[in-house]
């Protein structure tokens, strides 16, 4: 489904609009957005001269369902609102135009007169038209108004200067709409994944190709629409293993839940939010969260810098952050490296490791001797 958005002159409005869409059943789930910036009355891009043209914006590609359509300022306030039904043709939604004679704008009758030109009017008949007149009443259409083309006659009053009016005008269904909507194709697009990246509503509908050199999050706090798949490959450096990071709700994973993901070489998945939490809905990653390794086996290795450990008497702890959601038991292998300004200071400490966990493990260093270390711990897992 496609949905055109019209949107009215607002010349003392000064600063960009907004227009944005979300799904009736996500109503605080941002879908697309637009960002309408302000135009003189030649339709040029001007900052400071409000807007003084017609916008025109299309959402497509949306899903067929009931959608909801919101203009906002810039600055965040909420201007108008629509309720859009489903259908498989393109819909054509139009701001109020509103206005007071004598405001001097593009399409304001003068004082006096008794015809309103407009556009937007093209294309509608009088019956398509609500004309309100702020302190009076809404007109009849074929009684106090005729329209013709893209004029407006009014056939029992007149425009005195200072009256107020809004013009409402319904909704269009369009039967032969140009659809450019994603049926029929894998993707609607690619996002290169080169850098650490948060989802943002444009990355929608499109493949998140991971290269190796940066992980992808769903931040917290995230409010995402229900149901769409987030589609994820790697085959970008081999050797290399980006992360997916479910940061707003975990992901469900079997009889626990997981934070995030690995991705390996030549992998790909797919993730659908339900609201509450995420799903796997496709998987071929091939890690240690999928397929315990044989005992024995080396799991992963690391180091962590540790510096100077706590005077003679005293514990240093540490954490070993590994990440890997290891849901078995493993042993914890290490050795203490030291820089040769501090050789000499370096080798009077010892260590314990203990609270083995699913992403970490804790270091115990003392030193027997007093004196200034620089130390890393290096560490490598194996399969118990």
């Amino acid at each position: 489904m496609n949905i055109n958005y019209h949107i009215s002159p607002y010349p003392a409005l000064h600063e960009n609009m907004v227009a944005k869409i979300y799904e009736a059943s996500s109503p605080l789930a941002e879908v697309q957005s637009f960002i309408i910036v302000e135009k003189n009355s030649s339709g040029v891009p001007t900052v400071g001269a409000g807007h003084q043209v017609v916008n025109s914006v299309a959402f497509n590609g949306v899903d067929k369902v009931t959608h909801i359509v919101r203009l906002y300022t810039a600055s965040g306030t909420l201007l108008h609102w629509y309720d859009v039904q489903p259908t498989v043709d393109t819909v054509a939604l139009f701001d109020p135009i509103y206005f007071q004679v004598g405001d001097g704008g593009t399409n304001t009758p003068a004082a006096g007169q008794n015809q309103l030109i407009n556009p937007a009017f093209i294309g509608s008949v009088a019956a398509d038209l609500s004309i309100y007149q702020e302190g009076f009443a809404f007109l009849i259409p074929g009684v106090d108004y005729n329209l013709t083309y893209n004029t407006v006659l009014l056939t029992s009053t007149f425009f005195d200067n200072g009256q107020r009016w809004r013009i409402f005008k319904k909704p269009v269904v369009l039967t032969t709409p140009v659809n450019d909507s994603v049926v029929g194709k894998g993707f609607g697009g690619f996002v290169n994944v080169v850098a650490d990246i948060s989802f943002d509503v444009t990355h929608l509908r499109k493949l998140i190709r991971l290269s190796g050199t940066g992980n992808y999050s769903f931040n917290n706090s995230l409010i995402l629409p229900i149901g769409y798949n987030h589609h994820f490959t790697h085959f970008g450096t081999e050797g290399t293993t980006p992360r997916i990071n479910f940061f707003n709700a975990s992901l469900n994973w079997g009889a626990s839940s997981k934070s995030f993901l690995y991705m390996t070489f030549g992998s790909t998945a797919c993730f659908t939010w339900d609201g509450t939490q995420w799903n796997c809905t496709m998987n071929s990653i091939k890690d240690s969260t999928v397929v315990a390794p044989v005992s024995g086996n080396i799991i992963a290795n690391g180091e962590t810098y540790v510096g100077d450990v706590s005077a003679t008497g005293r514990d240093t702890l540490i954490t070993v952050t590994h990440g890997l959601g290891i849901g078995y038991a493993y042993r914890v292998f290490g050795n203490l490296k030291g820089t040769i300004p501090s050789l000499l200071n370096d080798n009077n400490v010892t260590w314990t490791a203990y609270d083995y966990q699913a992403n970490s493990f804790k270091v115990a260093l003392q030193e027997f001797a007093s004196g200034v270390q620089n130390i890393t711990f290096e560490w490598f897992l194996m399969k118990k």
